[in-house]
This record gives C-alpha cells, sequence and structure tokens, in this order.
C-alpha cells in the first residue's frame, strides 16, 4: 500500500506492507519525535541563585559564571583501628581494614577460635580444644574416625554382599572383619581390595576388581597363599556357590 510521510519536511509517498507505519525511514520518525520528546533541555538552572543558565553544559548563570560551586562539607569520623580523623565512615584506609578484619572482628570464625581455643564437634556437640580437630574440619577427631569406619564397614558389606557373603570353601560367615579377598589371577590384579576402600576409590571401580576375587576367610585365605590349598579347588568352589 501506498502511505504519505508524516515528516511536513519529506511528506514522500512510500510503500509499505505495514499498517501502522508513519514515516518512510527512520531517519524522519527521529527528526518528529525528537521534536515532541526532547532528551535534554536548552538551558539548565544555576546551582548558585537557581536562574536559567545561558547553555545546556553549563550549571551557572552569566553572573555567577566565575564563582566556583559550593562543595559539600563531608562529616569528620574516626578509623576503628588507628583512631585516626579521617571521612570515610570507619577506616581511614584499606590496610586499616584488612589488620581490624583479621585482628579484631568479632564475627570473624577463626578470630572466635583464637581467642576461646575452643570448638564445637559438629556430631558429639561438645566444646573441645583446637588440637583435638584435623584442622578445619567440623568434627572432632574421635568423631571422624566413627564415620570413616562406618563408611569403610558399609563399602565392605555391599562388595561381601556382591561375592555371596561367606567363605566359598567352609562357608563362614559369622564376622564381616575376617572375611578377605583373594584374586583367582595375579597378573589381572591392579590394586588391593582393602587398600582401594582404605583410599576412598570409586566404588564403581572397586566393584570391577571384586568380579575378578572370590571370598575367603582369613584361616584359607592364608592356606591358599602358602600352597596348603590348590587355586582350582577354590576355583571348584566359588562355581558350587
Amino acid at each position: 500500500m501506498n502511505k504519505v510521510c508524516l515528516n511536513e519536511s519529506c511528506a514522500k509517498t512510500y510503500q509499505t506492507f505495514e499498517k501502522e507505519s508513519k514515516y518512510c525511514s527512520r531517519s524522519c520518525s527521529a527528526i518528529v519525535n525528537n521534536k515532541l520528546k526532547q532528551k535534554r533541555t536548552t538551558k539548565n538552572k544555576c546551582k548558585i541563585c537557581g536562574k536559567q543558565s545561558f547553555s545546556y553544559k553549563v550549571f551557572r548563570c552569566e553572573e555567577h559564571l566565575q564563582t566556583p560551586l559550593p562543595t559539600k562539607i563531608k562529616n569528620i569520623y574516626k578509623c576503628k583501628k588507628c583512631n585516626k580523623e579521617s571521612r570515610n565512615n570507619y577506616f581511614c584506609s584499606r590496610d586499616c581494614y584488612v589488620q581490624w578484619n583479621i585482628e579484631d572482628n568479632p564475627n570473624n570464625i577463626v578470630n572466635k577460635e583464637k581467642i576461646g581455643k575452643i570448638k564445637n564437634c559438629f556430631k558429639c556437640k561438645e566444646d573441645k580444644d583446637l588440637s583435638e580437630f584435623y584442622g578445619r574440619h567440623i568434627y572432632c577427631k574421635s568423631c571422624l574416625n566413627i564415620l570413616t569406619m562406618e563408611k569403610q564397614r558399609a563399602v565392605k558389606k555391599k562388595l561381601v554382599d556382591l561375592l555371596g557373603g561367606c567363605c566359598c570353601v567352609c562357608g563362614y560367615n559369622k564376622c564381616q572383619a575376617a572375611l578377605e579377598f583373594h584374586h583367582l589371577d595375579r597378573s589381572e590384579k591392579s590394586y588391593g581390595i582393602s587398600l582401594a576402600i582404605k583410599q576412598n576409590k570409586k566404588f564403581e571401580s572397586i566393584v570391577d576388581e571384586a568380579k575378578k576375587c572370590v571370598l575367603l576367610c582369613s584361616n584359607h585365605h592364608r592356606e591358599c597363599e602358602s600352597g596348603i590349598i590348590d587355586l582350582e579347588q577354590i576355583k571348584a568352589f566359588a562355581e558350587f556357590i
């Protein structure tokens, strides 16, 4: 459809497919809109007397053109660290802030531990000396050792259940600590199962290694290592189970 540009200085006829179009180009729309809605005023007010200034770049009238603008008077504060007077609210410099935060800040957890030399265990809820903790751990040494032992026992129980839950020779299953893993082929052995559990390796990799083993009680494991029990007999017992 043909339309006429609404810019009076242009007033050209142009073709368009939009019903809401009013101008033939962006430049024409900018000319009209800038006249209707000015982005900046032609004149500003003087900051000293309030009269209109002679230019939009200057904030002073002709009478006060040479006089400097009034500056805001800042309050004077004392530094929390060195007690020097400064215009900053709390500290006179960055160095004073850093020293105060390290040494004197009461909300800092490190300062609380240094002052009291006491830390609360997250598990047993007891206040203990800092020497009873491993670095920044939230658990004390005794609680952390108990948690790691429980985790290792849970992993071993899963592996024992995976391999039948008892010794493949005699069927012993009373004590989990007495059951051990024996590799059928030492050439395929990558690492020991017990060492992998202590080193907290991925459970999937430990399962892949455990599939190369059979489960033996401690007595039959020693007899197998010394050669009293033949390896073929153990394989036969494992297939039977």
